[in-house]
C-alpha cells in the first residue's frame, strides 16, 4: 500500500513537472514569436533607413551640382556685369561723337539751305534766261563762263552754258559750297559724296545740277543725282586735307564726279570775276 502512494505520489509529481514545461515552452515560443516580430520590424526599419541614407546622399550630390551651377551662374553675372559697363562706356562715347557730328551737320545744312533758298527764289530767271543770253559772267581773262542767275552784293550766282549753277565771289573766286567731300573709306579714296538737302530749295537745287570748279575742289553734282543712304568714314576738306568722320549712323547722299567741263560746260579759270553785256 505504501509503495502504492509513493508511486502516485511521483505520477503526480511527474504530471506537474510536464504541466510546468508545457507551459514554460508556450511562454518560450510566445517570446520567440515576439523576438521574430521584433527582428521583422527591425529589418524593415533598417532597409527604411538605408533607403533614407541613400536618398541623402543622393541629395547632397544634387545639392552639391545646384552649388557647382551657383557658382558658374555668379561668375557669368559677373562677366556680364563687367561687358555691360563697357557696352556703357562705348554708348556714351558715341552719343557725344553723335551729338558733335550733329552740330556740324546741322551747321553744314544751313549753309546750305540758304544758298538753295536764293536759289529758289529766283527759279523764275532759271526757267526764263536763255543759253547765252541776258548779263554774262567774265573771268580774269574776259572768257564768258556763264550767265548771270542772282548777284547778292558779294556773290554771284552763275548759270553755265550746259546749264549747270555755281557761285563765284565778285571780284575773286570761286566759292566752294558743301562743306567738304565725303567717303566711305577711311582715307577719302573712292567714290566722294556731299550731303542731301531735305529742303525743296535743296531738292531743287539737286535736280538742277551743281558745279565746283575751283582748283582744289572741282567736281559736280549731276542733274537729278540719285539719293543714297550711307556710313561716311573720311571727309576731304575744302583746303583738300583728308579728315576722319566720326557719325556712326547712315546720313542721305548724293555723290559727285570730278568736273568734266564737257558735262557741266565749265572749266577750271581764275578770278577776279566780273558782269557785264
Amino acid at each position: 500500500m505504501r509503495k502504492l502512494m509513493v508511486w502516485f505520489a511521483c505520477l503526480m509529481l511527474i504530471s506537474t513537472a510536464v504541466n510546468v514545461i508545457a507551459a514554460d515552452d508556450a511562454t518560450i515560443q510566445q517570446v520567440e514569436n515576439k523576438a521574430e516580430t521584433a527582428n521583422a520590424k527591425a529589418d524593415g526599419n533598417n532597409s527604411r533607413i538605408q533607403g533614407l541614407e541613400a536618398d541623402v546622399v543622393n541629395l547632397q550630390g544634387q545639392i552639391d551640382g545646384n552649388n557647382s551651377r551657383i557658382q558658374g551662374l555668379e561668375t557669368d553675372v559677373s562677366e556680364l556685369q563687367s561687358q555691360v559697363g563697357e557696352v556703357v562706356d562705348v554708348v556714351n562715347n558715341h552719343a557725344q561723337v553723335i551729338s558733335n557730328n550733329t552740330s556740324a551737320i546741322q551747321n553744314n545744312a544751313a549753309a546750305i539751305g540758304n544758298n538753295a533758298a536764293a536759289i529758289q527764289a529766283n527759279s523764275d530767271a532759271i526757267s526764263a534766261l536763255p543759253t547765252g543770253g541776258g548779263i554774262k559772267l567774265y573771268d580774269a581773262e574776259h572768257k564768258t563762263i556763264g550767265s548771270l542767275l542772282l548777284f547778292t552784293g558779294d556773290y554771284i550766282w552763275g548759270l553755265t552754258p550746259m546749264d549747270f549753277i555755281f557761285v563765284v565771289a565778285l571780284g575773286s573766286g570761286f566759292v566752294n559750297m558743301g562743306g567738304g567731300q565725303y567717303f566711305t573709306s577711311t582715307d577719302c579714296t573712292g567714290a566722294s559724296y556731299v550731303f542731301y538737302d531735305f529742303s525743296n530749295n535743296g531738292q531743287n537745287l539737286y535736280k538742277q545740277g551743281y558745279v565746283f570748279p575751283s582748283p582744289t575742289y572741282s567736281y559736280y553734282i549731276p542733274k537729278y543725282a540719285e539719293i543714297k543712304s550711307l556710313i561716311l568714314y573720311s571727309r576731304l576738306s575744302g583746303s583738300g586735307v583728308c579728315e576722319d568722320y566720326t557719325y556712326s549712323g547712315k546720313v542721305l547722299v548724293v555723290e559727285v564726279f570730278p568736273n568734266d567741263p564737257a558735262i557741266t560746260g565749265l572749266d577750271l579759270v581764275n578770278g577776279p570775276f566780273t558782269m557785264g553785256h
